[in-house]
């Protein structure tokens, strides 16, 4: 394990749900207007890391069709139980919300709610249900986020592990190098002119790509951590990432484009790369910047940086009131730390009863199923 990956991790999760939880106090309208808006660019952190971990852990071991099953079924148990649970948690709170909103209302509620017009308790189609349930929601059947929307990175990112299991399987040692790049370059490309094409420089939304070329924006930024990984492996190369000057540079470039997109949109086509530069600048777990993201605290958000990042948003659900009705700097600051000790005590949960367990149960079952 890679201390200093699990406190990037979960710092990034805990930025998205910031984020999320400032969009909850804002009308949809002032969306472009958040100063955290930018934070949107932490999944493209996500991204990185994960192929830098997937590839060095598993690119080895793939050799056969056994295998890359053997390698799915780990990724499915790894993902997809939690998924189904928050999922499954949001639907029953959306439904509860409002019916809970209208009954406030009429014992003498009505001035914590900022709108009481939307009452109605919303169920997903059946679609919705199958597209999630095949973990496909995101991948262009929807012009919107559905459901439990942060898991849309999970939908691209279940099928990107995928296309990584074929390639490390069935390609030999040498086409492998090619093939990591050619996905890099195929997903940067689409992912930019993508986001071009919607305006993003006039919405200060570069590369907010989701259910519409999201697997794009996925391969980007999972095959630059495949490179990553690789690169890693050159004890030349590490070195010099791993040293001081480096590292500082590496963090103050990612949080520059995290703070300055928002400013000038095209920065945030360069989050990528700057979160390459850093994932592979404390990938040898040296160095300050290292030893910082290494501490027990990061290190805790990031073991269970999964569980903040799909069980924030059922847990937003029935908060955004308190958000919207705090009035002040203190009762803000009072109600984000509310929400931030509840999301982190949500996801110790889940993590112990949920997460780890069903994960287990997946080793177990993929070694014996597939292996000899």
């Amino acid at each position: 394990m890679i201390k200093s990956f699990e406190g990037l991790r979960g710092t990034a999760a805990l930025g998205v749900a910031l984020l999320h939880l400032e969009l909850a106090a804002k009308s949809v309208e002032s969306m472009s207007t958040v100063y955290l808006w930018t934070a949107y660019l932490f999944v493209d952190l996500f991204f990185v890391l994960s192929g830098f971990v997937i590839s060095r852990v598993y690119e080895d071991k793939l050799r056969s069709s056994a295998d890359l099953g053997n390698f799915m079924v780990r990724r499915t148990g790894r993902l997809y139980p939690l998924f189904v649970f928050s999922t499954f948690a949001y639907i029953v709170i959306g439904y509860l919300t409002p019916m809970t909103k209208v009954f406030l209302g009429h014992h003498g509620f009505v001035r914590f709610f900022h709108d009481m017009a939307d009452t109605g308790p919303l169920l997903p189609s059946a679609a919705e249900l199958l597209s999630s349930l095949t973990l496909t929601h995101s991948l262009g059947f929807f012009d919107r986020l559905i459901l439990n929307y942060p898991s849309w990175t999970i939908s691209t990112e279940y099928y990107t592990y995928l296309v990584f299991g074929v390639c490390a399987a069935f390609l030999a040692i040498r086409n492998r190098q090619p093939a990591y790049f050619l996905f890099v370059l195929i997903g940067g490309a689409v992912a930019i002119l993508g986001s071009l094409s919607h305006n993003c420089l006039a919405k200060s939304e570069c590369l907010y790509l989701t259910t519409d070329l999201g697997i794009f924006r996925c391969l980007f930024g999972f095959f630059l951590g495949v490179v990553a990984q690789r690169w890693s492996r050159k004890p030349g190369i590490l070195a010099y990432a791993a040293s001081a000057p480096v590292q500082t540079l590496s963090l103050i470039f990612a949080g520059a484009i995290l703070v300055y997109s928002r400013h000038d949109p095209w920065l945030a086509f360069l989050a990528p790369p700057a979160f390459f530069l850093l994932v592979l600048s404390v990938s040898s777990d040296t160095g300050w910047v290292a030893r910082f993201f290494g501490h027990r605290i990061p290190a805790y958000l990031g073991r269970i940086s999964y569980s903040i990042y799909l069980m924030h948003a059922p847990t937003l659900l029935g908060y955004g009131v308190v958000i919207r009705a705090a009035r002040g700097p203190t009762q803000v600051i009072l109600a984000t730390a509310v929400f931030v000790a509840a999301v982190i005590l949500v996801s110790h949960l889940t993590f112990r009863y949920i997460e780890d367990p069903f994960r287990i149960r997946a080793n177990v079952l993929a070694d014996r199923l597939f292996l000899k």
